[in-house]
């Protein structure tokens, strides 16, 4: 099939840069990408070339939108998806075109449950349509169609996202009150005190850490007393609890005397086998939820296992949790949802670290988090949940929404079991992530923004919507906000927490108290909202 062109500028008709060019990928109307070596992708200042795979295709690309964020944006010819025969692809133009009729196509899916979009959402979109309307007839190349068609972008970004929580307050309303809803954050020891009556006073819900390298650093040698505290505190607070991960093929969870050893893939079965074995045993009169395995469909695969063998090793720790606690509720965790690193190939194997502990080159096929669970189920692997992870999330709540949706069609409850958005916007040369980012596909390689730089109000308002959505959607059952607090900076995402460094209340815990308190006022028999 012949070459395609792709050209992406700015509001100002100015090429995009290179930097931007590079998160461009390909994938199906349904989100798998297609290898970029395979379309033989080629970007520069603005523009890309590639080979259009053979069946109907959507571009997608991280672009800085004036008015709302850094975000990916999709261009998909109004839902049907391109063939190969559009010559050149005006991609901004046709990212606000394939926005508007997204966004319409949802709301017209949601009517006939009785939902009806507000004013604001039509007056935002027929806004959208006028401004399209104006790129479309506009000289090709010019400013006026570039301001046009981001303008029009970004009102049907605007508006999409209103349109969602619209419909998922709509939906809380109509459901009422959640009976076992969980709301957590991760801990790794007993709180200290004043974290200890934040921790209790707001959440019912913990994932104990049990990360293998710290917890049995030397064999033989596990740190039982700090788990047993922590997890006799989270009785006594009547706090849920789950064990997490019991596998993680990633540095942190793989112990240096393992390392060291070099084991073949059948010794390290046992291995593995046996430490989740000894956790389940000693917990499972007070641990009944559990990561049985985490990130496995290639972020957490350093010692590069085939797919084969990562759906063995799946089903080893799902079936020894199950021996070990026959009432167990096995998770199966995954991480960036989208799988543009299958896209680009990246993969999350610490060069530099490997290259001197493996022996010998390896190569494979990367799995999306989707295509993984569903070789699972295909395989017929046993477990209850599935797990998912939003950190730094460069979409919006639109496609959010829809990629959970996404995870709903395998039937079983799904946990988003690691959040974190940031509370603060730093200079790169004090983001302690900033190599991370150039380096990995980590979280986000670009300093997103979602309706403005990162702020108490900002993190504020991006969890009660991404809240509100998960306790509108009768399949989501758990959400857990990965820190709790920023004693050291926040974690994975920095200041990511509900509470400061000082161990004061941000505005992000307030907003989910008062969350959770009206949604449990909806409980029968309770008497209304707080006032």
């Amino acid at each position: 099939m012949s070459e395609l062109v792709l050209k992406a500028v700015d509001e100002r008709g100015r090429p995009l840069s290179k930097e931007y060019l590079e998160t461009l990928y390909f994938s199906t109307l349904d989100y798998e990408p297609f290898r970029n070596s395979i379309l033989n992708v080629s970007v520069g200042e603005g523009c890309a070339s590639f080979t259009p795979p053979s069946e109907p295709f959507q571009a997608s690309m991280l672009m800085s939108v004036k008015g709302f964020g850094t975000v990916y944006v999709y261009a998909d010819d109004e839902g049907e998806g391109f063939t190969g025969g559009e010559g050149e692809i005006d991609f901004v133009l046709e990212a606000a075109r394939a926005r508007l009729a997204k966004v319409r196509r949802w709301i017209g899916e949601q009517e006939p449950s009785g939902f009806a979009a507000s004013s604001a959402v039509a007056e935002k979109l027929n806004e959208a349509e006028r401004l399209l309307d104006e790129a479309k007839g506009a000289q090709t190349g010019s400013e006026k169609r570039s301001a046009a068609a981001v303008a029009s972008l970004r009102d049907s970004l605007l508006a999409g996202e209103v349109v969602v929580f619209e419909k998922a307050r709509q939906d809380v309303a109509k459901m009422g009150w959640r009976e076992g809803f969980l709301f957590g954050a991760a801990m790794g020891r007993p709180p200290v005190a004043r974290k200890d009556e934040l921790y209790a006073g707001l959440l019912n819900y913990a994932t104990v850490m049990l990360h293998w390298a710290r917890f049995e650093p030397v064999q033989g040698q596990k740190d039982w007393q700090a788990k047993d505290e922590l997890v006799t505190w989270l009785q006594q607070n009547r706090i849920t609890a789950k064990g997490h991960p019991l596998l993680w093929l990633y540095p942190l969870g793989v112990p240096e005397w393992i390392w060291n050893a070099k084991p073949n893939y059948e010794t390290l079965k046992v291995l593995v086998r046996g430490f989740a074995n000894d956790i389940v045993t000693r917990y499972r009169d007070s641990i009944r939820i559990w990561d049985v395995i985490n990130e496995a469909h290639d972020w957490g695969n350093i010692f590069g296992y085939s797919p084969e063998q990562i759906l063995e090793l799946t089903d080893l720790m799902c079936r020894t949790t199950r021996e070990a606690q026959p009432d167990s509720i096995r998770v199966i965790n995954s991480v960036l949802l989208w799988g543009q690193y299958v896209a680009s190939e990246r993969r999350n194997e610490q060069r530099r670290l490997l290259s001197t502990r493996l022996a010998r080159p390896y190569s494979r096929r990367l799995m999306t988090p989707y295509a993984y669970l569903r070789r699972c189920v295909k395989a017929n692997i046993d477990f209850e949940v599935i797990g998912v992870q939003l950190y730094n999330p460069p979409q919006d709540m639109l496609e959010i929404s829809l990629m959970l949706d996404r995870f709903a069609r395998f039937g079983k409850p799904v946990h988003v079991t690691e959040i974190g958005v940031s509370s603060l916007t730093i200079p790169p040369e004090l983001d302690p992530k900033a190599n991370d980012r150039m380096e990995e596909e980590y979280w986000c390689r670009f300093r997103n923004e979602w309706h403005g730089p990162w702020n108490e109000d900002v993190q504020t308002d991006w969890l009660e919507q991404f809240y509100t959505l998960c306790y509108s959607k009768p399949y989501i059952t758990a959400v857990t906000n990965w820190e709790l607090d920023d004693l050291h900076g926040g974690g994975l995402v920095h200041h990511s927490g509900f509470v400061r460094a000082d161990l004061t209340p941000k505005k992000s815990y307030r907003r989910l108290e008062n969350l959770i308190a009206q949604w449990n006022s909806m409980k029968p028999g309770n008497p209304g909202p707080p006032q």
